[in-house]
């Protein structure tokens, strides 16, 4: 598993095509995170629903640099068969991936993300599980109020959800909340926080 400091400096040469990116596809944006809102003395978990294999990558490139710079390295739980492929498992360990289930090989799980959150990273959750295609609300694992009840730590809700036009061009929607204690939350009034956060900036 790559150091802490390899993850960091990855996820920063990857700013460039991931701001492009967001350039090309995004159709609505509401940050309401900014860089007086988070700490270095704080560690941080995101929620965040799960609509597309882009999603945890739309989410980390949408924050301010500064934010990044306080908050990094970014980890990521990731589905164990994306480690078949070499090449794509370099990439994913490379930017801060860990498998979700039991790995003969590599560091995994909630126990893993633990010892994350311990040594001060942030850690990116589906608690959904699974991606939902058609946007449909998923009932949510315990593995994000596990991580809340930790010592210091704030959740950080984030919803996307992604639109198809008549050209089969896909565009997506994205908001990024403020953090909370969700230490007495239920994962489904974690995920609440989710689902309720407003796409629209002047609603916001």
């Amino acid at each position: 598993m790559p150091s802490p400091k390899f993850i960091r400096y990855f996820q920063y040469a990857l700013i460039p095509p991931f701001k492009l990116l967001e350039v090309i596809l995004v159709s609505q944006k509401n940050v309401l995170l900014t860089k007086n809102d988070v700490s270095s003395d704080t560690t941080y978990v995101f929620a965040v629903n799960h609509r597309s294999y882009l999603d945890a990558f739309l989410i980390c490139y949408a924050l301010e640099f500064r934010i990044q710079l306080i908050q990094g390295p970014y980890r990521f739980f990731l589905k164990n068969s994306f480690l078949d492929n070499w090449f794509l498992r370099g990439l994913l360990l490379a930017f801060g991936c860990f498998p979700v289930n039991k790995h003969e090989k590599y560091p995994h799980g909630l126990q893993y993300a633990k010892e994350l959150i311990k040594d001060g990273q942030t850690v990116m959750i589906f608690p959904e599980g699974r991606i939902s295609r058609s946007n449909r609300e998923l009932e949510p694992k315990s593995g994000v109020s596990v991580m809340a009840k930790m010592n210091n730590v704030s959740i950080i809700p984030a919803r996307i959800d992604w639109d198809r036009d008549k050209k089969h061009f896909r565009s997506y929607k994205l908001a990024i909340g403020k953090p909370f204690i969700g230490d007495n939350m239920t994962p489904e009034q974690i995920m609440d926080m989710v689902y309720h956060l407003d796409f629209d900036s002047k609603k916001a």
